[in-house]
């Protein structure tokens, strides 16, 4: 296996680890965790339709029975899942980045991110982009890019969790809203280091892992990593952490995916947030009535509060259910 190793990721029990191709060869390989053995064992090579030729690396990434593939100097994202005991290419994401030199990539749940460095608007200027794609059922759709670093080198790498990503550079993109957004970099310490030098880049939390690899005539050792924090989140730009307003009781989370209620758009008098207002949600709104009282500004009651909202839920709200029941 020539170049076996040129990139490799994890996920619970299961790795992939890349190769550099040769004639007919996968370009990664699937392995996991035996208890029985106490190793990993191989479970399957990955070799995508449309083949990418010999000689090529791939950067990837896994997230539970799902592998992304990256081929070096290709503008394709090919997508593999294991059904039942075998390994099938899923989907193949096309960029159309005719630069492109090599894409860093990302899965999480239904999501995949690819950063990529591209020519810049201006003579040797560059340009880093970060591109997404959501998956609806079997179908990927492809979201707006998003604009990064102003400046970047050619071989980038990315990592998510959960609605926060960071890329070379220290660049954090965060998904506000169900759109990714650029937050600008990282502080970073001062490293002797030029930025088209090596490095990696992992998040988890809040924190950030920064492995850097400095140029011997630096002075510095050879290899260092730090440990860095990304800014908490402030979707409703109230200059206090979304973290606080949900603790102390400022901002309510109906739905508990940890984002102030106000920075999304919940649908009217769906309680148990199933998207259908249905026969359990009027149960839950018989318990919210509370016909020309307000009730109080911490509950979850302000769902059924809609016809207009008035901080009570009477007659015109219940009215209001009724029709969304009975339908158009």
């Amino acid at each position: 296996r020539h170049g076996f190793g040129w990139a490799i990721a994890a996920h619970g029990d299961r790795a992939v680890v890349s190769a550099i191709t040769r004639e007919g060869s996968p370009l990664a390989y699937v392995f996991s965790w035996s208890d029985n053995d106490g190793y990993f064992r191989e479970e399957a090579g990955l070799k995508p339709a449309n083949d990418p030729g010999v000689g090529v690396g791939s950067n990837i990434d896994v997230w539970g029975d799902w592998v992304v593939l990256a081929p070096r100097y290709r503008d394709r994202i090919h997508v593999f899942r294991r059904e039942g005991s075998l390994w099938l290419e899923q989907a193949e994401l096309a960029l159309d980045s005719p630069w492109l030199f090599e894409l860093a990539v990302a899965i999480q749940d239904d999501l995949i991110l690819a950063l990529e460095c591209r020519p810049g608007q201006f003579i040797l200027s560059t340009e880093q982009v970060l591109h997404s794609f959501r998956r609806e059922g079997r179908e990927w759709i492809r979201e707006p890019e998003v604009l990064g670093a102003t400046y970047c080198s050619q071989a980038q790498t990315i990592d998510l969790h959960g609605d926060v990503a960071v890329g070379s550079g220290g660049q954090i993109f965060r998904r506000v809203n169900g759109a990714w957004v650029s937050e600008g970099r990282l502080s970073l310490p001062p490293v002797n280091s030029p930025q088209s030098f090596p490095s990696a880049w992992s998040i988890s939390g809040r924190h950030v892992a920064w492995g850097v690899s400095t140029p011997p005539f630096s002075g510095e050792a050879a290899r260092s990593a730090y440990v860095l924090q990304v800014a908490p989140s402030d979707c409703n730009d109230n200059g206090r952490p979304d973290e606080c307003d949900l603790n102390e009781g400022t901002s309510l989370d109906c739905n508990g995916n940890a984002i102030p209620d106000e920075c999304e758009q919940l649908m009217p008098f769906d309680s148990d947030f199933d998207g259908a207002a249905d026969l359990r949600d009027f149960a839950s709104m018989q318990n919210c009535f509370t016909g020309e009282k307000e009730f109080s500004g911490s509950s979850c009651c302000v769902l059924f509060d809609a016809a207009p909202p008035d901080g009570r839920v009477n007659a015109g709200d219940y009215s209001a259910f009724r029709k969304v029941l009975e339908g158009p």
